[in-house]
């Protein structure tokens, strides 16, 4: 990777951030990336692409590290950041800053030397916003667009009323995603459902969800498969403590249920016929979620994801550990009443669960 750019951190500080974050990259990598190729990766290393090109190391010294064989280029969980969303350095940080909350690690995961690192919100967390409102305000409506045509495919039914009638969602015939690939870095366009990220407490739009479609609407279920194989749903902004309102505020008078995605969500409404319902964008959404003043009933609608593996040969579950962490902070803190639900079959989510039920 080329040298630091100048930046509001000293390098001293970068250091220590980057050593911090590389004992968590495996979490960072797979919402950077998505899955790894099952078949190629261990508890030693994750790799990505059809032949493994990418390799991210989870062991030892080295863990953090990651080179791509295909272009040469190679450095630390922050220079993957970079890579993969774009942006300098200070962004990298503001990214993983978002990823993880806006909270401190917890000091059982910091290396000695960077016990005193502190990931705080950046003063440009407004402006991320205001990039995303005003991609936001330029878009298309979604209903008879191909985003609703995507989501009708993805849940197999037509797409809720609810949603139909939710002014939180639009359509972007002409959405730019940065790639790099063999080609070198550069912007592609792409048809895009959009949908906005509000403030589960305030209602106030922070963050934009964004989905690369297909422009045909078919293959890969809808979504677009990008050059450089990196995952085609992207949020922009701060989405700490955010959620895709699928179901108004105001429909909320005793319980809400939350999910993954959209397009769960979407078929929990209109294959289950269950409301109201949110979409927290990702398992890092649902294990942050916070106990909303006059919500009694919160039921977890978790993804049954299948097992992954710590660098120590610990089992781990990330749908299903988030929504456990959740429930068990949420009870902690006096919610009356947190309902689990998952999937019986592993691999699933309850989109899975509804094409199923119909096939």
């Amino acid at each position: 990777m080329s040298a630091l750019r100048h930046s509001v951190y000293t390098s001293t500080r970068i250091s220590a951030i980057a050593d911090t974050l590389n004992q968590r990259c495996d979490e960072i990598a797979l919402a950077l990336l998505g899955p790894p190729e099952k078949h190629q990766s261990n508890g030693r290393e994750m790799r990505w692409y059809p032949d493994g090109k990418l390799r991210l190391q989870l062991s030892g010294s080295k863990r953090g590290k990651w080179e791509n064989y295909a272009t040469g280029e190679y450095g630390d969980i922050l220079d993957l950041i970079e890579l993969v969303r774009g942006g300098d350095r200070d962004a990298a940080v503001q990214w993983a800053t978002d990823f993880f909350d806006g909270s401190t690690f917890e000091p059982a995961a910091l290396p000695a030397r960077a016990k005193s690192v502190t990931l705080v919100p950046s003063a440009d967390s407004a402006e991320r916003s205001a990039r995303a409102l005003e991609i936001f305000d330029r878009a298309e409506q979604f209903p008879g667009s191909l985003a609703q045509t995507y989501m009708e495919r993805r849940i197999g039914a037509p797409a809720p009323v609810e949603i139909l009638e939710n002014a939180d969602f639009r359509f972007d015939p002409d959405g730019a995603w940065y790639v790099n690939d063999v080609n070198g870095g550069r912007v592609i366009r792409l048809p895009t459902m959009l949908a906005l990220m509000r403030d589960v407490r305030t209602g106030e739009p922070r963050a934009l969800h964004r989905t690369a479609l297909a422009p045909d609407g078919a293959g890969n279920k809808g979504k677009a498969v990008l050059p450089d194989n990196s995952s085609p749903k992207k949020i922009l902004g701060p989405r700490a403590a955010c959620a895709i309102m699928l179901s108004a505020s105001e429909d909320i008078t005793y319980g809400l249920g939350i999910c993954e995605g959209i397009e769960t969500g979407a078929s929990i409404i209109a294959r289950f016929g269950w409301r109201p319902v949110w979409a927290c964008g990702d398992a890092g959404g649902i294990r942050t979620f916070p106990r909303l003043a006059g919500l009694d009933c919160l039921t977890i609608f978790a993804d049954h994801d299948e097992a992954h593996y710590r660098p120590s040969g610990e089992v781990y579950y990330p749908g299903q550990d988030a929504a456990k962490a959740c429930m068990a902070r949420l009870v902690g803190e006096g919610l009356p009443e947190v309902i689990y639900c998952l999937p019986p079959i592993a691999g699933a989510d309850w989109n899975d669960m509804a094409a199923r039920a119909a096939a």
